[in-house]
């Protein structure tokens, strides 16, 4: 059908990267594997409303994290939750990272 139910590698509004625990690289290489694995998918779901992305948005989340991993995303730096983290703007979602 084109659909793929990702649990917590997406959820509803700034995906987090910051927490402690998180792993960028790692969400990188689960996010590649999704998009070279199952070439036909179209839409992710993610655990938690409002959690979908269309493959197109699932490529600009990829090249994000690889930005952000290798060093050359530029990010706004922001206080969430009490941590300062940068936030990384994407098409419709930004990642927050370290």
């Amino acid at each position: 059908t084109g659909y793929a139910f990702v649990g917590d590698l997406l959820h509803g509004g700034d995906l987090d990267a910051w927490l402690p625990g998180s792993d960028p690289a790692a969400w990188l290489l689960s996010v590649r594997t999704l998009l070279e694995r199952y070439p036909e998918i179209r839409r992710v779901f993610g655990a938690h409303e409002p959690a979908s992305m269309k493959r197109e948005d699932l490529e600009a989340l990829e090249a994000l994290l690889s930005s952000i991993v290798d060093g050359s995303a530029t990010g706004s730096p922001v206080w969430w939750l009490g941590w300062r983290v940068s936030r990384y703007p994407g098409p419709g979602f930004a990642v927050l990272a370290p």
